[in-house]
């Protein structure tokens, strides 16, 4: 599914990547003033990369725009999730390594959630997060864990060969936010419908 929504878009994926890529991780290495621009910003790079590729999941209209999109609203709201997600995950590590992978896990949709509902709470999309990776976080890592041979090729290209495993992974992880976020909420949505049908039956 990740490679056919990559046809034709791969150059736009790479840029996507690459901008995101720069202000996550790049501006981080220069010290002091690149690491609180990187702290700054990076939770609304992340929701524009990530609107960029659920768009394209979706077969809508994408570009590198998405990258900016509510950019002027919603940033600071961006930055506040971004930054509790990753101080209750640093949390988590200082307990034990193994709990706090589980909990990164966890918490991994949170940006995803934000990108889709931008009105949404920073603890509530944490914890909608949590719901959503409910027996599927083994799912996620095998996810991960299955890139792990393009990712030693790319090493072995001194790192060129991540301009294409990027965009490739984020389509992957995309379409498998987008699978289990729908399998959610028709599972959700038929627990109401029966509810409702058990509250008719009991008022006749």
């Amino acid at each position: 599914e990740a490679r056919d929504n990559l046809k034709g878009n791969w150059g736009t994926a790479i840029l996507v990547c690459l901008i995101v890529a720069l202000v996550t991780d790049g501006l981080s290495m220069v010290p002091v003033v690149g690491w609180f621009l990187s702290a700054l910003f990076a939770g609304q790079f992340i929701v524009g990369g990530l609107i960029y590729f659920i768009k394209l999941n979706r077969k809508q209209d994408a570009g590198v725009g998405s990258i900016f999109q509510d950019f002027g609203k919603n940033w600071i709201d961006n930055f506040l999730t971004y930054l509790l997600q990753q101080a209750y995950t640093i949390l988590w590590m200082f307990l034990f390594i193994v709990p706090g992978l589980v909990k990164m896990y966890s918490y991994s949709m949170t940006m995803y959630l934000k990108s889709q509902k931008p009105q949404m709470g920073h603890n509530e999309a944490i914890t909608l997060s949590r719901k959503l990776m409910d027996g599927n976080k083994y799912r996620l890592f095998c996810l991960h864990f299955s890139f792990i041979g393009w990712a030693l090729l790319s090493v072995l290209t001194f790192g060129i060969g991540f301009i294409w495993l990027l965009p490739y992974m984020q389509s992957s992880i995309v379409a498998f936010y987008e699978d289990i976020y729908t399998e959610y909420t028709f599972k959700n949505q038929s627990v109401e419908d029966t509810s409702a049908s058990q509250n008719q039956i009991e008022e006749q």
